[in-house]
C-alpha cells in the first residue's frame, strides 16, 4: 500500500516536468526558426506581445491528461493502473483536439489570403495604388486574417518602413502562403514593376495548396474513421457485456493482473491513436 502511495506523487512530478520541458522544447523551436528566417538579411524585432498565428496550447494535452489521472484517483478512488491509463488516453485526445484546431485556423486563414489577393488583384488592375488595395481587402476581410491587415495598413499609415512591416508579417504567420505572399511584396518594393500580375500567380498557387490539402484531408479521413470505428466498438461491446453479464467482467477487472491488463491495453490504444494520426500527416 506505501509504495501505491508512493507511484501517484512520482506520476504527479513526472507528468508535470514533461509538461515543462513540452514547452520548453516549443519555445526554442520557434526562436530557432525566427532566427532563421532572418538569416541573410537586416534583423528585424518583433514585438514579444504579439504571438505568432495561429496561438497553440501544445501543454493543454499533458495538463488535461494529468487533471483527470488526479481527478480518477482522488475523488472516485479508481485503481492507479486505470487512472494512469484513461489519463494519457485523455492526453492523448486532448492533444489531437488541440492539433485539429490549430488546423483548421491555418486553413480558414490561408484562404482568405487567397480572397484578399483576388480583391488586392482587382483593385491594382483598376489603377488605385497599393495601400489603397490594401485597405479595400481589409475592409472586405473577417478575422482572423483581419488583425493582420489591420497591422499592415496601420503601420503603413504612421510611415514605417514597408520592408520591415512585410517582413514582421511572415514572422507573426509563419506560413508557407504568407512567406511566399511576403517575398513577393519586398521583391516588388526593392525591384518595382506590375504587382498585380505577380500577385494574381501567387493567389493561384495559393489556392492549388489549398486544394491539394483538401484532397490530403480527404484521405486521411478514412484512417481517423476506421479509428473512431475501433474504439466505437470496443467500447460499445465493453458496456454490452457489462450490462449483460456484469459478474465476469468486474471479477476480471478487479484482479491484480486483470486490471494492469486492461490498463495496458488503453495506453496502446492511446499509442496507436498517436501512431495513426502520425502516419495521416502529409507534408509538401
Amino acid at each position: 500500500m506505501q509504495a501505491v502511495n508512493w507511484i501517484l506523487p512520482i506520476i504527479v512530478v513526472g507528468g508535470l516536468a514533461a509538461i515543462l520541458g513540452s514547452f520548453r522544447a516549443a519555445r526554442r523551436r520557434e526562436k530557432a526558426l525566427a532566427r532563421l528566417e532572418l538569416v541573410g538579411r537586416e534583423t528585424v524585432e518583433l514585438d514579444g506581445s504579439v504571438a505568432a498565428f495561429p496561438a497553440r496550447w501544445r501543454w493543454a494535452g499533458p495538463a488535461c491528461g494529468l487533471c483527470v489521472l488526479l481527478f480518477l484517483a482522488k475523488i472516485f478512488s479508481v485503481p492507479l493502473p486505470f487512472a494512469v491509463a484513461f489519463g494519457i488516453l485523455v492526453g492523448v485526445l486532448a492533444t489531437l483536439a488541440e492539433e485539429y484546431w490549430a488546423a483548421s485556423r491555418i486553413a480558414l486563414i490561408e484562404e482568405q489570403l487567397a480572397v484578399a489577393i483576388d480583391l488586392m488583384v482587382s483593385t491594382l488592375r483598376a489603377g488605385m495604388p497599393l495601400q489603397a488595395s490594401l485597405e479595400i481587402a481589409l475592409e472586405e476581410s473577417r478575422q482572423p486574417i483581419r488583425n493582420e491587415l489591420e497591422e499592415v495598413t496601420g503601420r503603413f499609415r504612421l510611415g514605417e518602413d514597408p520592408q520591415n512591416v512585410i517582413r514582421q508579417l511572415a514572422q507573426r504567420v509563419p506560413l508557407d502562403a504568407f512567406r511566399l505572399f511576403s517575398h513577393t511584396f519586398l521583391v516588388h518594393l526593392e525591384t518595382g514593376g506590375s504587382l498585380a500580375n505577380t500577385l494574381m500567380t501567387i493567389g493561384r498557387t495559393i489556392r492549388d495548396r489549398i486544394e491539394v490539402a483538401r484532397r490530403v484531408r480527404a484521405q486521411a479521413v478514412e484512417s481517423q474513421v476506421s479509428v473512431v470505428a475501433v474504439l466505437a466498438i470496443t467500447y460499445g461491446l465493453l458496456a454490452l457485456i457489462f450490462f449483460t453479464n456484469p459478474v465476469p467482467l468486474s471479477d476480471l477487472i478487479k484482479g491484480t493482473a486483470g486490471t494492469y491488463i486492461a490498463a495496458a491495453a488503453i495506453i496502446l490504444q492511446s499509442i496507436g491513436i498517436l501512431w495513426i494520426w502520425r502516419m495521416s500527416q502529409i507534408r509538401f
